[in-house]
């Protein structure tokens, strides 16, 4: 059964004392649906399944440092890290087209990528595949199975 945490990436560095905050993906989805119920594409939960099918295929990449950003007021989904520890891109998992036309949704990555000098927002979406300038950042908006897709081929295609 695949079950993995991801550990969060913390925004003001403070003296460590225990890990408090984690994800837990249960990546099979057959165990999910025994498990709790399946799900249908418009379910609440579903897009909690789409980002555990996206870090399900990041999860490939011995290479990957992944970790999701949280702090009081929220969160960022995925968050790669430099050799030095700092974000270098992240990345928003969405299951709606809402976030394209409605920037609110997307305030924590927003103000994320702006503290960190990320000029480049990438946003997944449900079947809408857009690109754009607002608020001198880059959004790249594509759904999350091509997204999903992408990482599977890109980790093919350069697996050693």
């Amino acid at each position: 059964m695949g079950i993995f945490k991801i550990s969060y990436f913390v925004i003001h560095l403070r003296k460590f004392k225990r890990a408090n905050f984690f994800k837990v993906y249960l990546t099979n989805p057959s165990t999910r649906s025994a498990l709790f119920s399946p799900i249908k594409s418009n379910n609440e939960f579903i897009g909690n399944m789409v980002e555990t099918a996206i870090y399900s295929q990041w999860k490939h990449s011995y290479k990957s440092k992944l970790f999701y950003a949280r702090w009081k007021t929220g969160e960022v989904d995925i968050v790669r890290l430099n050799n030095e520890g700092s974000p270098v891109w992240c990345v928003e998992i969405k299951w709606s087209d809402k976030c394209i036309d409605d920037e609110f949704q997307l305030k924590n990555i927003i103000s994320f990528c702006k503290k960190h000098n990320i000029a480049i927002v990438y946003c997944t979406t449900l079947d809408r595949h857009v690109v754009k300038r607002s608020d001198n950042l880059d959004f790249k908006f594509l759904p999350s199975a091509l997204y999903c897709y992408t990482i599977g081929k890109n980790r093919v295609k350069h697996s050693d």
